[in-house]
């Protein structure tokens, strides 16, 4: 941070997230794996990428890690980040 007064604490630059993405958990090393194999991602780990690592959907969708079109795999992801809830009446298949 040149030229600016403070401390200097860099959070949310590309420097500081680089060394936050490097710090390895379990569900680090199952991510990779499943993408190395050309796996699909289940719901948790979708969902540990967008909390803990903070993922969009969208680069969800473009990891590698859910099957079919575009719209398909943002569709998957956003399913997988948002509550579920009970079909009503109307919603249920016939």
């Amino acid at each position: 941070m040149q030229g600016s007064y403070g401390t200097g604490y860099n959070a949310g630059t590309a420097h500081a997230d680089a060394a936050y993405q490097r710090t390895d958990a379990p569900m680090d090393t199952a991510i990779a794996a499943v993408l190395a194999a050309g796996g699909t991602l289940s719901d948790a780990q979708i969902q540990f990428l967008h909390l803990e690592r903070g993922w969009s959907p969208n680069r969800i969708a473009l990891s590698g890690g859910l099957r079919g079109q575009k719209q398909a795999r943002l569709e998957r992801a956003h399913a997988a980040l948002s509550p579920r809830r009970e079909l009503t009446e109307v919603e249920q298949p016939a």
